[in-house]
C-alpha cells in the first residue's frame, strides 16, 4: 500500500472513532479559547493610572477563573468531579494563558510573566472552590478554600495597595510627594537608576526623622527617575515646585520633563527644561503657564498630568542627589 493510501485510512479510522458529542464538547473550549485571546489582545489606553492598571492586571484572575470552570462543563459528565478533570482544565488554561501572551508580544505589545501567573492563580483558585463545593465531605476542603482565597488575595493586592495610596494622593494633594508616607513609594520608579526612600542628610537641615527620595543616576545614555500616576488635576495653580539636595562639589545637569496622558513618549509632546543641580539646596519652581503651552501644536491638558521625569544624560559618572517635597503652589 502506498503512503498516501496508508495515510488516508489511518485518516478515515480516526474520523470513524471521532464521536460528534466530542466535537460538540470541544466547541465551547475553542469558544473560550477564542474570547479569552481577543479580551486579553485588547491594550491598555495610555496614560491610565497605576492603580487602573493594577486592576486591569488583577482581572486575569477571575477572567481564566470563569473560563475553567466554563471548560470544566464541557468533561463527560462520568468525568467531571475527578481530580484528573481538575488538572486537565487547570493546565488546559495556563496553555491558554501562555499562548495569549506570546500573541500579545508576536503583535507588538508587552508579555508579562505576572499575568501568566495570575491567570493560573485565578483558574486553580476558581478550581478549587468548586471542588470543596461538589465534595463537601472532604476532610481538607477548608485548606484549599483558604488556598483558594489566598491565590485571589495575592492576585489583587497590588491593585488594593494602589487604591490605598491613590486615596492617600487626593487626600495629601497639593502635596504630591513628600516620602513622609509609605504609599509614596508606589508612584516612583526608575530606569537607569537606583531609587530609595531614606533619611535626610544632615546638610539639609531637617530634621532626622525626615525622609527625602535618593536618586543615584548611572553612567548610561539615559538614566531616570520618574512619578507616573500622580493627582492628574493641575487648573488653578500658578507653579511646580519641588527640592533637590546635591552633595556633589560640582554643578550636576539634570533634564525634567513634564507629560500629560496625551504624551506619546516624545519630546514635542511634553514639556521639557534644563536644570543645573548646584551643590546645597535647590529651590525649583515652574510656572504653570510655561508648562501648559510647552506641547508643540497644541496645550497641555493641565487635568490629566500623568508623568514626571528627572533625568541624567550622557553622564560620565554615577552619582546622587536627593529630592523632596514635590507640590504645586
Amino acid at each position: 500500500m502506498s503512503f498516501l493510501g496508508t495515510w488516508g485510512h489511518f485518516v478515515r479510522q480516526f474520523c470513524a472513532k471521532l464521536r460528534y458529542k466530542n466535537l460538540v464538547r470541544l466547541f465551547p473550549v475553542v469558544i473560550v479559547a477564542i474570547v479569552l485571546v481577543l479580551i486579553l489582545s485588547i491594550p491598555v489606553p495610555p496614560g491610565q493610572s497605576r492603580f487602573i492598571v493594577d486592576v486591569l492586571d488583577a482581572g486575569h484572575a477571575p477572567l481564566f477563573g470563569v473560563a475553567a470552570l466554563l471548560l470544566l462543563r464541557t468533561a463527560p459528565r462520568e468525568r467531571r468531579g475527578t481530580p484528573r478533570q481538575y488538572l486537565f482544565v487547570l493546565l488546559v488554561a495556563a496553555l491558554i494563558g501562555i499562548l495569549t501572551e506570546l500573541a500579545q508580544r508576536a503583535e507588538g505589545g508587552d508579555a508579562e510573566m505576572n499575568d501568566v501567573v495570575a491567570d493560573i492563580l485565578g483558574a486553580a483558585s476558581f478550581l478549587a472552590i468548586h471542588w470543596t463545593l461538589a465534595h463537601r465531605a472532604a476532610a481538607f476542603r477548608w485548606f484549599l478554600r483558604f488556598a483558594a482565597i489566598a491565590g485571589l488575595l495575592a492576585v489583587f493586592m497590588p491593585a488594593i495597595l494602589s487604591g490605598m495610596a491613590t486615596l492617600h494622593y487626593y487626600t495629601a494633594f497639593p502635596v504630591l510627594l513628600d516620602f513622609q508616607s509609605i504609599w509614596d513609594s508606589r508612584w516612583c520608579r526608575s530606569d537607569g537608576a537606583k531609587f530609595d526612600i531614606v533619611p535626610a542628610p544632615p546638610g539639609t537641615g531637617k530634621p532626622g526623622s525626615d525622609r527625602m527620595g535618593r536618586i543615584t543616576f548611572e553612567p548610561y545614555d539615559v538614566s531616570a527617575f520618574i512619578i507616573e500616576g500622580s493627582y492628574p488635576d493641575w487648573k488653578g495653580y500658578r507653579q511646580f515646585a519641588f527640592t533637590v539636595y546635591s552633595e556633589l562639589p560640582t554643578d550636576a545637569p539634570l533634564i525634567l520633563r513634564i507629560a500629560d496622558k496625551r504624551d506619546k513618549n516624545h519630546f514635542s509632546e511634553s514639556f521639557e527644561t534644563h536644570l543645573t543641580i548646584a551643590p546645597g539646596i535647590n529651590k525649583i519652581r515652574i510656572p504653570l503657564a510655561a508648562l501648559e503651552a510647552a506641547p508643540g501644536g497644541r496645550r497641555m491638558d493641565m487635568t490629566a498630568i500623568h508623568r514626571i521625569i528627572l533625568l541624567a544624560v550622557h553622564s560620565q559618572s554615577r552619582f546622587p542627589v536627593y529630592v523632596d517635597d514635590f507640590h504645586l503652589e
